[in-house]
């Protein structure tokens, strides 16, 4: 699990986008996904891949996510997942 103190929006921002590019987008530099790149719906990830995702960020941040959950809402792009998880750290 996460330690609390890198709990912060940019710090979320980082790990998610370093585990995307590590785990799906080999041969891509974190720069090359942005905050706008479609996750759900997208090319980037397929079930699988969101299904692995989901799992990581669960471990990572303590986290249970719903299927229910998984929507073009909070999965979106990059932002809108970031947004998704800071929101339910900080819920607790």
């Amino acid at each position: 699990m996460m330690d609390p103190a890198r709990r912060d929006g940019h710090a979320i921002r980082s790990e998610i986008t370093r585990f995307i590019v590590e785990s799906f987008a080999e041969g891509s530099r974190p720069g090359a996904i942005r905050d706008g790149t479609k996750l759900l719906g997208g090319s980037l990830l397929d079930s699988i891949a969101m299904l692995e995702l989901t799992v990581h960020l669960e471990e990572t941040y303590g986290l249970t996510i719903a299927v229910e959950e998984i929507t073009l809402e909070n999965f979106g792009t990059v932002d809108t997942l970031v947004r998704f998880v800071a929101g339910k750290v900080a819920a607790g």
